[in-house]
């Protein structure tokens, strides 16, 4: 058997021995969509959304991250939780100064999803970029774990949100009146000098 021979043999084996490995999942949590912009004074809607598909998990909880949700940029408005596991795992979230606290979900059964966990309201106050990031809670809800108990550290996908300025509208009046002065304006100068 030559160089090239043996070279193709182990090529093949080890992408046979690949293919027979099961492909496992990586548990995600997610704000979605990952980028959006809205206009000051817009009520944006964000969903928080999970996928332990392959790797169940009895539950946990998230808090979501920000500079400062009670500043007057970007104020959380609302939560609203979704049928997803056990009612009495779920929890809304606490506002404090720089994180919603301890969004929960989970099922003794196990969750796997896709799923939607709930979502979340802002209503957008100033102009700027906002980015909105996760972490795992570490009290009330706690960390989350696999059906047979070991830990389950899932991966966390922020958001960004571009909160941009209302342009303001000329009111049709502004044209009509520049349209007329033009217009007076151009007979004006055909006329010549003001002649008295």
């Amino acid at each position: 058997m030559n160089k090239f021979s043996v070279l193709q043999a182990a090529t093949l084996t080890c992408c046979a021995l690949l293919g027979a490995i099961p492909v496992v999942h990586a548990a995600t949590i997610n704000i979605s969509p990952k980028e959006s912009s809205v206009h000051i004074g817009d009520l944006v809607s964000l969903d928080l959304t999970m996928n332990f598909q392959g790797d169940p998990t009895i539950g946990g909880g998230i808090d979501v991250l920000f500079d400062n949700f009670t500043n007057a940029e970007l104020a959380f408005d609302s939560y609203t939780r979704a049928n997803l596991g056990d009612a009495a795992f779920g929890r809304a979230p606490d506002v404090e100064a720089t994180k919603l606290n301890g969004i929960a979900f989970g099922d003794f059964a196990g969750v796997s999803g896709p799923a939607l966990i709930g979502t979340l309201s802002f209503k957008a106050k100033k102009a700027g970029d906002y980015f909105l990031d996760l972490a795992i809670n570490d009290k009330p809800a706690g960390s989350f774990f696999k059906l047979n108990g070991d830990p389950q550290l899932p991966i966390l996908n922020g958001a960004t949100l571009h909160v941009l300025a209302v342009p303001i509208p000329i009111p049709a009046a502004v044209w009509l009146m520049f349209s007329a002065l033009g217009t007076i304006g151009g007979v004006s100068s055909r006329r010549g000098p003001n002649r008295t």
